[in-house]
């Protein structure tokens, strides 16, 4: 298992109603798909503030 730089851009949501936005990339191409484990934090209060989120995103191999 080799190591990769991710990038992760993220867009600021407003409030009132707005979504913020999340892009996950790699710098360069895996052989193998890239699992990328995420979840949010932040100094905002969630559930009140926003919706928390986790999850997980596929890079498929080749892709970046």
């Amino acid at each position: 298992m080799g190591t990769h730089e991710l990038a992760i851009a993220a867009t600021d949501g407003s409030e009132p109603g707005t979504d913020g936005a999340f892009t996950v990339s790699l710098q360069t191409a895996a052989a193998t798909d890239t699992v990328v484990t995420y979840f949010v934090t932040g100094t905002a209060t969630a559930d009140d503030d926003y919706t928390a989120l986790t999850g997980t995103a596929t890079i498929l191999a080749g892709a970046t």
